[in-house]
C-alpha cells in the first residue's frame, strides 16, 4: 500500500501542473493545505503521515447483508421432501426475481471493490454503494415480479436491477405507465455520464459516490475535491472534465464534434483559434445546426471556472523548466533566471553584460539550486 507521504507528492506535482497561481509549497498550503489535511490525515509539511480513523459500520453492514443475500440464494427450496441433495443441488440458486437481482448487486460489487482495491481506493463509502445497491436491486425486483411474474423478461431485469437499476426502474415505468413519459421525464438524466467517452459502469459507480450523476455535475463538481477524495488517474479526470465542459454547452452537436476530431473544450479552443480549421469545422456542424456560433461558443468557454486548469495540464507537461529558480533554506527566492533558449546555445555571445536586475548567485551554504518545473 502507498504511503501517505508518497500520496502527497503525487498530488503536489499534479496540482502545480493545474493551478497557474501557485508557484512554491507554501502557496500550496496557504490555498490547499486544509483540504489535505481532511482528506490526507495530514500537512503538506508534516514529517510523519498519518492515517485517518475511518468508521467501519459500513464494511459491518454490507457483509451482513451479502452474507444474508447469499443465504437466501442458496436455500434450494426445490429439494424440500426428496432426501439429502447433491452437491450441485445444493450451490444451485432458485431463479427467482429476488435473487437474481441479488446476485446482479453482488457481480457489480465485486467489480467495484476489485477496481477500488487496485488503486488504491476502496473506503468505507464504498461499501455504503454496495449496501443501497443490494436494496434498491431487490426493491426493483419485486416490483417487476408484481408486474409481470417469474416470467423470463423479469427475470433478466432483475439481474439488471443490481447493475443498472435506473435504467431498468425507467423500464418499470414505461411497462406500467406508458404515457408519463410523454409529459415530462423526470427519472432519466438529460446528460448522463455515458456521453462521457471511457466512462463504463464501474466508474459511474465510482463518481455517484462522490456525487456525481450526469456530466452537468461533473462540469460543477470541485475539481480538487475530486482528485484528492479518488485515486482515479489525474490524467483521466482532466479529460472527463475538459469533455464535459463542452458537452454541457453543445450536446446536440456533440456527435458531429467528435467525428470532426474535436472531443474537448481545449481541442474546440485550439481548432477556434486558426482560420482553416475553424471554417472547416462551421462548415460541418451547420449542415446540423445553421445557428451554431463559434464565437459564441468560445466566449461562453473562456469563461468557465475549470477551464484555466485543464488548459494549464494540457499546455505543460512538467518536462520542460519555465524557469531556473535558487531558493535559501527557509523557502525564500534568492534568484530566478529564465532558461536559455536552443538557438542561444548554438550563437554564444562574448562577454556577455551581467543583468542588474539579477542579484549575483550566492555560495552560502545556506542557498541550494533547484529547478523549477512550475509556472512563474
Amino acid at each position: 500500500r502507498e504511503k501517505l507521504s508518497t500520496l502527497v507528492d503525487r498530488w503536489l506535482h499534479a496540482i502545480f501542473r493545474l493551478d497557474p497561481s501557485l508557484h512554491t509549497v507554501s502557496d500550496v498550503d496557504a490555498k490547499y493545505g486544509r483540504r489535505v489535511e481532511e482528506f490526507y490525515g495530514t500537512s503538506l509539511g508534516g514529517d510523519l503521515p498519518r492515517k485517518r480513523f475511518r468508521d467501519l459500520s459500513p464494511v459491518i453492514v454490507a457483509t451482513t447483508l451479502l452474507a444474508i443475500g447469499w443465504i437466501v440464494v442458496l436455500m434450494n427450496t426445490d429439494t424440500n421432501g426428496k432426501g439429502l441433495p447433491t452437491m450441485s443441488e445444493l450451490f444451485r440458486p432458485t431463479p427467482t426475481p429476488m435473487t437474481l437481482a441479488f446476485l446482479g448487486a453482488y457481480f457489480l460489487s465485486i467489480q467495484v471493490a476489485l477496481r477500488g482495491y487496485v488503486r488504491g481506493d476502496l473506503k468505507p463509502k464504498t461499501y455504503n454503494v454496495i449496501t443501497v445497491r443490494v436494496l434498491i436491486a431487490v426493491i426493483l425486483a419485486w416490483a417487476m415480479q408484481a408486474i409481470g411474474g417469474d416470467s423470463d423478461p423479469v427475470l433478466v431485469l432483475s439481474f439488471l436491477a443490481g447493475v443498472i437499476p435506473n435504467t431498468v426502474l425507467i423500464r418499470i415505468r414505461d411497462r406500467a405507465l406508458p404515457k408519463a413519459g410523454k409529459d415530462g421525464d423526470e427519472l432519466s438524466s438529460r446528460s448522463p455520464l455515458t456521453q462521457i467517452d471511457e466512462i463504463d459502469v464501474y466508474e459511474r459507480t465510482r463518481l455517484e459516490e462522490e456525487g456525481i450523476t450526469n456530466v452537468q455535475a461533473l462540469a460543477r463538481h470541485d475539481f480538487i475535491d475530486l482528485i484528492l477524495s479518488s485515486r482515479i488517474p489525474i490524467p483521466r479526470l482532466v479529460d472527463w472534465l475538459d469533455q464535459a465542459l463542452l458537452y454541457q454547452h453543445v450536446p446536440e452537436n456533440m456527435a458531429v464534434l467528435r467525428r470532426n476530431g474535436v472531443r474537448t473544450a481545449t481541442d474546440f479552443l485550439r481548432v477556434a483559434d486558426d482560420d482553416t480549421t475553424r471554417a472547416q469545422l462551421v462548415a460541418a456542424v451547420k449542415r446540423k445546426d445553421k445557428d451554431f456560433s463559434t464565437e459564441l461558443l468560445r466566449k461562453v468557454l473562456e469563461k468557465e471556472e475549470w477551464l484555466a486548469y485543464v488548459s494549464n495540464w494540457r499546455e505543460n507537461d512538467g518536462t520542460q523548466p519555465l524557469y531556473t529558480r535558487t531558493y535559501d533554506r527557509e523557502g525564500n527566492l534568492v534568484r530566478r533566471v529564465a532558461p536559455v533558449e536552443p538557438d542561444a546555445i548554438e550563437q554564444p555571445t562574448p562577454n556577455p553584460t551581467p543583468d542588474a536586475t539579477v542579484p549575483p548567485q550566492s555560495t552560502s551554504p545556506d542557498v541550494e539550486q533547484a529547478v523549477d518545473v512550475r509556472r512563474p
